[in-house]
């Protein structure tokens, strides 16, 4: 088969055998990934433990370091079986709207929505259902993207971390409470709320999440922290849930703060440990090699794959077999399978993902040089 007609053949996910993958010359070709996105992740079922009760528990005789026992993993309802993807083809994104040279290529909920900057960073390209805008006014410092909505309103920041939302033509910039040096974007849901991450300023290493409504009041809401704990958020589902990990020392520990308040502790399974939450899309909470639903509390382990992103069918893409090489992979029902890729561009780390898990983007480049290019992959049928 030529390279032309590998390029075009379209991947079956259901008839795809397992990924062969050289892992001695994997760990050598590992390479250093800058993400704006804070990764945080793997996880285990929702066993809700509010962040009061572990104050308590604390006061009333825990452990001697003043740090709450992780929930077990105990054994819980099998997760749902998550629906085939079918078959994926992908398309060069360059000359379809995205400009040449894009490194991000943020994804809305629905798939129709992608927005990237440019390769100076001093404007966007926001594409609705094929057709390219050019946004400019972006504040000084440059611009990147790491989140848009269904709106077609994105999350971002300039410079050393002032994050901001374009919305109605405008990048509104996120408010900096006090005793807080900057603010880095981590996520934006439908309703237009931001989930942001504060840092603390000076020789404060302290970090916190906040919420900004999508009213865009004055102040930022920030979520509770346990005590002598830092935190750091990772993803904001549809209904106002946040995913991230607490961090105390060399330990993390994986949560979901509610959006009515409450802050469930997620279990480790056996060989987890310090599991780094990546994602969440509704009850679906994943990490590096961990699956929650926070509804059922079914906890899965991910083998095989490096898991980044996780669909509403609790379908987890990431890159096999571990980032190095990064080979663009899907997990669906334990099985793993590589995506269809440019045979002269067959390495790239998994983008965005659309909420049904039909879409989804990357930048592919080969080992040396990257000649990196911006793709989209649609999956159905």
């Amino acid at each position: 088969m030529n390279d032309e007609a590998e390029l075009l053949r379209p991947l079956d996910i259901k008839q795809l055998p397992p990924p062969r993958v050289d892992l001695r010359r994997a760990m050598r070709t590992g390479r250093r990934r800058e993400r704006l996105r804070i990764v945080a992740g793997s996880g285990a079922a929702a066993v809700a433990v509010l962040a009061t009760v572990v104050v308590v528990n604390q006061a009333a005789g825990g452990p001697v370091d003043g740090r709450p026992a992780r929930p077990a993993a105990a054994s819980t309802r099998p997760a749902p079986s998550s629906p085939p993807l079918g078959t994926c083809t992908f398309t060069d994104l360059v000359g379809n709207g995205v400009p040449a040279g894009a490194e991000t290529t943020a994804l809305d909920p629905t798939g129709r929505i992608i927005v990237t900057g440019t390769p100076d960073y001093t404007s966007f390209t926001r594409v609705v259902d094929g057709v390219p805008e050019t946004i400019t006014g972006v504040p000084p410092g440059g611009g990147a993207v790491v989140a848009v909505n269904r709106s077609g309103d994105f999350l971002g920041s300039s410079g050393y971390k002032p994050a901001w939302v374009y919305r109605n033509g405008k990048f509104n910039q996120v408010p900096l409470p006090g005793g807080v040096s900057s603010v880095s974007p981590v996520d934006l849901n439908d309703r237009g709320d931001a989930l942001v991450a504060l840092h603390g300023g000076g020789l404060d290493p302290t970090i916190r999440p906040a919420i900004w409504p999508a009213g865009q009041p004055a102040e930022v809401t920030v979520l509770e922290v346990p005590e002598g704990w830092n935190a750091q958020p990772v993803g904001l589902n549809q209904r106002g849930d946040v995913a991230g990990h607490l961090e105390q020392g060399g330990r993390k520990d994986p949560v979901v703060w509610t959006a009515d308040g409450r802050l469930l502790h997620l279990p480790v399974p056996d060989g987890q440990e310090n599991p780094l939450v990546t994602d969440i899309n509704g009850d679906w909470v994943i990490a590096r090699h961990v699956r929650w639903n926070i509804a059922t509390g079914s906890v899965d382990r991910i083998d095989d794959m490096w898991a980044e992103r996780v669909d509403q069918h609790g379908r987890v893409f990431g890159e096999a077999p571990n980032i190095a090489p990064p080979r663009p992979a899907v997990w669906v029902n334990g099985t793993v399978s590589l995506l269809p890729v440019d045979p002269q561009r067959p390495l790239g780390m998994m983008g965005w993902v659309s909420e049904d898990g039909t879409r989804m983007t990357s930048v592919l480049q080969a080992d040396n040089p990257p000649n990196p290019r911006p793709v989209i992959w649609t999956c159905g049928g």
